[in-house]
């Protein structure tokens, strides 16, 4: 089996906790795939299996 996955030099984020442990998640993080620069989606990511 060939891993055609690239490694995405992932950018460190300063406060990576963003959603309370009391309540249901409202947001989550996106990276971008070619510079790995973080970005705030705004919104709960769907649930699902890959």
């Amino acid at each position: 089996m060939v891993d055609t996955q690239q490694d995405i030099p992932l950018q460190p984020v300063e406060k990576p906790i963003i959603c309370s442990p009391y309540e249901e998640p409202k947001d989550h993080w996106l990276y971008d795939r070619k510079s790995g620069q973080p970005s705030r989606a705004g919104f709960r990511r769907q649930a699902g299996y890959r």
